[in-house]
């Protein structure tokens, strides 16, 4: 999903803006827990001007991403 949104998102004059944003979130349904789809997700979003919900989705990135870590670091042990 992130490798399709990146591809969408560079149709000449930002015309893939929508669709890319609309397969993220398509990968964010299939996918919830991915904090990498998250972060592409909210810079998208802040490039289409929407910060609120870039911010969301940035906050919600970095918890998921937090609690992998943590995980991998009980994996460890």
């Amino acid at each position: 999903y992130m490798s399709g949104a990146w591809w969408l998102q560079q149709l000449p004059g930002g015309q893939g803006h929508p669709a890319a944003l609309q397969f993220l979130r398509e990968g964010l349904r299939n996918n919830p827990n991915d904090f990498q789809l998250h972060l592409v997700g909210g810079y998208l979003l802040r490039r289409l001007g929407q910060e609120g919900e870039a911010g969301r989705c940035f906050l919600r990135a970095s918890e998921l991403a937090l609690r992998e870590r943590q995980m991998h670091r009980l994996d460890r042990d």
